[in-house]
């Protein structure tokens, strides 16, 4: 299993899955952050947000519920030199993986289009998709530098 050195994982509800990050990529948890929308953006992106001094992209899950009622956070992560900001309506929980096992995708399964997926879990009834935040976030510098930047 990849996430051998991996205790617990932060977790995001989805309306069609759940989400998992390993704690290491997160930086802070941020309620309130103002997101500024950018026209031509693909769909996953909110906007950005500066997030102490610094204008960093913010992604969202593409089965994001808005709640009016639910509180609004940026969940920021760093990998390298790369900051990222993932936008929840609600509250993120912490899934202990000792009570995990990791199962198989199915070879003609679903990819996901911006999340690169690191495995999956599941916890009782429940499953996990963990997401690779180093190739996720490599992956979305690539998308800048080679097609959003391009002229």
């Amino acid at each position: 299993m990849e996430l051998e050195n991996t205790t617990e994982l932060l977790c995001i509800q989805g309306r069609e899955r759940k989400y998992a990050f390993e704690f290491p990529y997160i930086t802070e948890i941020c309620p309130g952050l103002q997101i500024s929308k950018i026209p031509c953006l693909p769909e996953c992106f909110t906007g950005v947000c500066n997030y102490k001094g610094m204008i960093i992209p913010v992604i969202h899950t593409k089965d994001l519920e808005e709640k009016s009622s639910a509180r609004h956070i940026v969940i920021v992560c760093r990998y390298r030199d790369y900051q990222l900001g993932i936008e929840l309506w609600g509250e993120p929980y912490i899934l202990s993986v000792e009570n995990c096992r990791e199962i198989q995708r199915p070879e003609a399964g679903p990819l996901m289009e911006i999340w690169i997926e690191k495995a999956i879990l599941q916890a009782e009834e429940e499953l996990y998709t963990v997401v690779d935040l180093e190739k996720t976030i490599l992956n979305l510098a690539r998308y800048f530098q080679e097609d959003y930047l391009r002229v």
